[in-house]
């Protein structure tokens, strides 16, 4: 039975990836803002991978020791084709607070279902925290967009990254996590959440995320039997008083379905007394950042432009760059 319904969900993981894939040919986010270097390293837990790391220094050079910021892209869970899509934020906040930022890549569902994704990122914080290229830094932050957002959220959490396997000592390092449009509820109804199920308006930028998408890639991603309700899965379930040792910052569009658990989660960590800050961006809908032409995640800093769009990116960075900012004592150029 696992095996017929992971056969079904493949096959309609190839058809939904073929599709978004002629939306989106040739994304020339890598070739715009090209990394420093590029560093492979073995997933000790997903079978037959390798996490790419893409790492941005700054031109200035950075101190040995000092802070890095590690990032994972959006992708759903499912989509590879996303990877990459981080790389203009990555350069502007790594030259902006003068440090080192890694985007980091992760395994997609259904070929690595939950919790892979998860394990590859504590295989990255251990590399970083180890390798004598960055000096041992006693300082991380985490960022990430919609899913990789999700992953972001489990790393701060001193509850969550260490049931997953992340050293407590290597946890505490996180000081800051900055997300945008990331799930963090999944045991909540879909149908409540109000799906993009007729599309965005014409006028709306943004990925629309109707019912049929959502329940997809959640069940790709929790294939065969994972719960929804596993706090690992859905970290608005973590004790909010487990995200106290970081700043934490999120972003919600107006027309994301993913909205109210963002709100929720902000609302719920700010009464437990965690510096938590929010910013929702108005007329814009999931993963706005990546619209706009071959600068994808630009975040534009044009202040004589004021749509929706642009005003969603320049508000939304500023939120993120100054989160981590003041946790890292770096003010940002912005």
């Amino acid at each position: 039975m696992q095996a017929v319904r992971y056969a079904k969900a493949k096959a309609a993981m190839a058809l939904v990836r073929t599709f978004v894939s002629s939306l989106m040919p040739n994304p020339k986010w890598l070739d715009k803002h090209p990394p420093t270097r590029v560093v492979q390293i073995e997933a000790t837990q997903a079978k037959k991978y390798k996490i790419t790391l893409n790492i941005y220094e700054p031109a200035a050079g950075a101190a040995p020791g000092g802070p890095v910021v590690i990032n994972w892209h959006g992708s759903s869970f499912v989509f590879n084709s996303f990877w990459g899509s981080s790389a203009p934020f990555s350069r502007r906040l790594c030259e902006d607070l003068g440090i080192v930022v890694i985007d980091a890549s992760y395994p997609q569902a259904p070929e690595h279902p939950y919790p892979q994704a998860l394990h590859c990122a504590i295989d990255v914080i251990n590399y970083v925290v180890s390798d004598p290229s960055f000096g041992n830094p006693q300082a991380l932050a985490v960022t990430g967009f919609s899913s990789g957002g999700n992953i972001a959220l489990n790393m701060a959490s001193s509850e969550l990254g260490p049931s997953l396997g992340l050293a407590p000592e290597h946890q505490a390092k996180i000081k800051a996590c900055a997300v945008s449009c990331a799930p963090s509820a999944f045991h909540v109804d879909t149908k409540s959440k109000d799906p993009n199920d007729d599309g965005l308006p014409k006028n709306i930028p943004g990925l629309p995320l109707g019912f049929p998408a959502l329940e997809l890639f959640t069940d790709c991603y929790l294939f065969p039997t994972t719960a929804r309700n596993v706090p690992s899965v859905s970290p608005s379930l973590a004790s909010p008083t487990s995200f106290g040792n970081a700043k934490i910052a999120q972003i919600t569009a107006s027309h994301d379905p993913f909205r109210f658990e963002g709100l929720a989660l902000h609302e719920t960590l700010t009464a437990a007394g965690v510096d938590s800050r929010h910013y929702r961006a108005e007329g814009v809908g999931h993963a706005f950042e990546l619209q706009g032409g071959d600068d994808r995640v630009a975040w534009s800093n044009d202040s004589d432009s004021n749509s929706p769009l642009n005003k969603a990116r320049r508000e939304g960075y500023t939120l993120m760059a100054h989160c981590i900012g003041d946790a890292i004592g770096k003010s940002p150029r912005v």
